[in-house]
């Protein structure tokens, strides 16, 4: 009777057995060419924006305004800001010309990694501007003067953004951006998992600098360049030269790096499609044997 009940139960589910295995074996299939990927993971961020000694510099200061220093280690949030509409006041202001004055600011930056156009695109940029503004003693309304960033108190300014990531297998990649006067963008590669860094042999930083600051007015330059990228640890950077010059009171940086048939890692995984269907093929298979134990035992 035992005998007969296992050849019921195997006619009865046999084709549904037959199915979940063909799907497993079909799921092994897409999740192998899947781990075969290069894996990009995203590791580290150091970054900051400060913005002092926003000054009138003829002889000895006499008003001076401090926006203020932040700085982050952590991947989360992206985005970094120093910024003021409205314009604030140098209350010790004392100087001749200049009765009020005042300045305001937008200073930020930001990056996101996405799993986008067959391969992982990392986003990064960084923007920077200053308006400084004020009343002359006898009662004139001056916008842009300058007031504060004249060349013997310059003001002190950072704008540094380095991502660090790794690349498990090698893959091409291809980068475009912008950059500003005196901007330029580094890629690094460590051969010893982080412990010494060297300029990455496969990447042409010449060709993403902005031009040399001071010399003509400020412009933008457009650039890309691809290449391979072999497996390792990386760490990509903006120029980490400050901004403190009458010359250029806003200036932008930015690149789009895109790694060819990688896959992006989170930190934190969630379940994906293999894992849910192994869970019901899982459930699937094991359910004709609960269900025939029961029926014995009752």
């Amino acid at each position: 009777m035992r005998h007969s009940s296992d050849t019921t139960s195997l006619r009865r589910h046999g084709p549904a057995r037959a199915a979940a295995c063909a799907l497993v074996l079909s799921l092994a299939a897409a999740t192998g060419s899947t781990w075969a990927a290069p894996q990009f993971e995203l590791t580290a961020r150091q970054s900051q924006v400060s913005l002092n000694n926003i000054s009138n510099g003829f002889g000895i200061a006499t008003a001076r305004i401090n926006a203020g220093t932040l700085t982050s280690s952590s991947l989360t949030p992206a985005a970094l800001e120093l910024r003021e509409e409205t314009g604030q006041f140098a209350s010790d202001a004392q100087f001749l010309f200049y009765a009020d004055l005042r300045a305001r600011w937008d200073i930020g930056q930001t990056f996101e990694t996405t799993q986008a156009d067959g391969g992982v695109l990392l986003q990064a940029a960084s923007r920077f501007e200053l308006d400084t503004f004020g009343r002359a003693g006898l009662g004139d309304n001056i916008d842009n003067c300058d007031c504060f960033t004249t060349v013997d108190h310059p003001y002190e300014s950072l704008n540094t953004l380095v991502l660090s990531f790794s690349l498990s297998e090698a893959a091409p990649f291809s980068a475009d951006g912008r950059s500003a006067k005196g901007q330029i963008t580094t890629l690094q590669f460590s051969p010893d998992g982080g412990t010494t860094w060297a300029n990455y042999s496969g990447w042409n930083s010449f060709l993403t600098f902005g031009g040399t600051p001071l010399i003509g007015p400020q412009e933008t330059r457009v650039w890309n360049q691809s290449g391979t990228l072999a497996a390792g640890l990386y760490r990509m950077a903006n120029s980490p030269d400050g901004y403190g010059n009458v010359t250029y009171s806003n200036y932008e940086w930015s690149v789009n790096l895109r790694i060819a048939g990688a896959e992006l890692v989170t930190a934190v995984p969630e379940p994906g499609a293999a894992t849910l269907a192994g869970l019901g093929l899982l459930a699937l298979l094991g359910a004709p044997g609960l269900r025939r134990r029961l029926q014995d035992r009752g």
